[in-house]
């Protein structure tokens, strides 16, 4: 299956690949072809299968606290203001009129399509070849790749052109320098603040801490920097989340990966030189500003300085990160109080217990801040090895069994986390090398400085190959994997018709008291639903037999 994303003149044509079919086959190999699907924009009917979903659920809601209760609930329409009004009949009555605007817009054939089409070709040989041959030698006019699976895939942002999607990446890619200037003022603000000695300005009742022993005294003074700097940055993959997804990227994983990449930003510029500057950036900083050639020299001597900063901050994430992830208290609190208090009806305690999906930019994200610290203290403070192979190994044991018994993705990549995630290994290995060939000259040790130059290009070099050569093999499938060992070359018309339908939007007009997903998707499949992809496609299979559909599909 191959995602076309098209200009609006392209888009005509690729209707025409699926309705003339003799110009299709001269122009686009159409034997091949399988199915075609133009992408409606069906963000209206989506908006109103929400709407109703919702109705629906409150109906039910109603209905059990009827049950529960024996009294008709009531509810005000308008908040505050207004008389209350029964709430079953209220809901009844607006979900008829909904089912009426429902019906209405099914009949009404005249929707339009966006720059986009899903192709479905016969055998996975034909769409291999198609994704990487030369459609058009024509710049920026017709866009070609391996189409995500469908869970995958975020259907409004495929409505956006090409020009759409390059100034919403220029304006994030502002909003993100300048987030990343101005977020590195307040952090380094409160790191400054919570040590015991500006703390006992601001707090006279303090003043007793002086009296501890000063081994108790370091610890609770790297251990308050330590929470302030988790605490600071808990909020930052939220924003970078949604900064994401305006950013028009069209599958999931693509705002994965690209969360990773902000992320990464931060991590280098906020946490690590941040963290290294912070304790002398202020009390110099009129000295860099007459010679800023110093700041090479104040890195160099912060560098070491920071490092038991460091060290508690892996301490404390491989101690009790991991192990609060692992024991979940808030979701187990939140659960019992929803299931207890406010989950009524059978659907709201499903969804209590649903598996959350797994958030891989900010797993990632504190993967590489952990490495990124190995690296670059494994000589200077050589102590800290020790703990940040205790961090990945229990991040080991902890995510895996998070993966296996206790998180549900809601799409499948194919390992396209991986590119991302080693590309910026190799760049904090980077950073560790020129760091130490700094250090190294400016404590006038030319020789191991010298000496510590080849390898640096060395890793250059490395990093270039493995690009070169590696990601083209890691994109696609060698033509080699397609054939079978008895040569059959035989079509199975009924699994290509399912597997491409389960790109086509949910379209079918719920009945009038149940969900739309209701009548897609077996009562039996507990997955959660998705705001972008809550109106799934249709013939839903249950979850074995859609991976066995996409495996066989070799979809990316």
């Amino acid at each position: 299956t191959v995602t076309k994303e098209l200009l609006k003149t392209h888009a005509r044509e690729i209707i025409s690949l699926c309705n003339m079919k003799k110009e299709a086959k001269r122009r686009y190999y159409s034997a091949k072809v399988a199915f075609c699907y133009v992408v409606e924009n069906t963000e209206d009917w989506q908006e109103l299968l929400t709407e109703h979903d919702n109705l629906v659920r409150k109906y039910e809601r109603a209905k059990a606290i009827l049950e529960e209760t024996g009294e008709r609930p009531q509810h005000r329409v308008k908040p505050i203001i207004g008389s209350k009004t029964d709430s079953i009949q209220y809901f009844e009555e607006e979900l008829k009129k909904l089912q009426d605007k429902l019906v209405e817009q099914d009949a009404d054939a005249t929707r339009r399509v966006v720059r986009a089409a899903i192709i479905t070709f016969k055998t996975l040989r034909d769409a291999s070849i198609a994704a990487q041959v030369l459609w058009q030698a024509t710049p920026y006019h017709t866009m070609v790749k391996l189409a995500p699976e469908p869970r995958n895939i975020i259907w409004k942002n495929l409505e956006y052109p090409l020009w759409n999607r390059w100034l919403r990446w220029l304006i994030i890619s502002i909003l993100l320098f300048l987030l990343v200037v101005f977020w590195m003022i307040p952090v380094t603000f409160v790191q400054s603040l919570v040590t015991i000695e500006s703390l006992e300005k601001k707090i006279s009742f303090l003043n007793f801490v002086n009296d501890l022993n000063p081994a108790v005294l370091g610890i609770i003074e790297g251990v308050l920097a330590t929470i302030a700097f988790v605490i600071f940055f808990a909020i930052l993959p939220m924003i970078l989340t949604f900064m994401s997804r305006q950013q028009g990227l069209v599958s999931f994983s693509d705002v994965e990966s690209s969360v990773i990449e902000k992320l990464y930003i931060f991590t280098i510029v906020n946490k690590f030189l941040g963290s290294v500057l912070a304790g002398a950036f202020f009390d110099k900083v009129q000295g860099i500003l007459d010679h800023p050639t110093s700041l090479p020299e104040l890195l160099a001597m912060s560098l070491p300085a920071v490092g038991s900063f460091f060290i508690n901050y892996v301490i404390l994430e491989a101690l009790t990160g991991h192990a609060t992830n692992l024991l979940r208290i808030g979701p187990l609190v939140i659960c019992n109080i929803k299931k207890r208090w406010l989950a009524k009806t059978e659907r709201e305690q499903k969804m209590v217990w649903s598996p959350p999906p797994p958030s891989y930019g900010e797993m990632y994200s504190a993967d590489l801040f952990v490495f990124i610290i190995g690296v670059c203290y494994c000589i200077q403070a050589p102590i800290v090895i020790p703990f940040v192979l205790l961090y990945f190994g229990f991040g080991y044991i902890v995510n895996f069994y998070f993966m296996v018994y206790v998180m549900r993705p809601q799409y499948n990549a194919g390992g396209k986390m991986w590119f991302p995630v080693f590309n910026r290994m190799v760049f904090a290995v980077i950073v560790f090398q020129i760091l130490m060939i700094g250090i190294f000259a400016l404590k006038n040790n030319v020789s191991v400085s010298t000496l510590s130059i080849p390898p640096l290009f060395v890793t250059i070099i490395f990093y270039i190959f493995i690009n070169m050569y590696w990601t083209r093999i890691g994109s696609f499938m060698e033509l080699t994997n397609f054939s079978t060992p008895d040569g059959d070359t035989s079509v199975d018309e009924i699994f290509l018709k399912t597997a491409h339908e389960k790109y086509i939007r949910n379209k079918i007009v719920p009945s009038l008291y149940a969900v739309s997903t209701d009548d897609v998707i077996s009562e039996d499949s507990d997955v959660a639903q998705n705001d972008d992809n809550k109106n799934q496609p249709l013939n839903e299979l249950t979850d074995e037999a859609e991976s066995s559909v996409l495996d066989k599909r070799g979809i990316v």
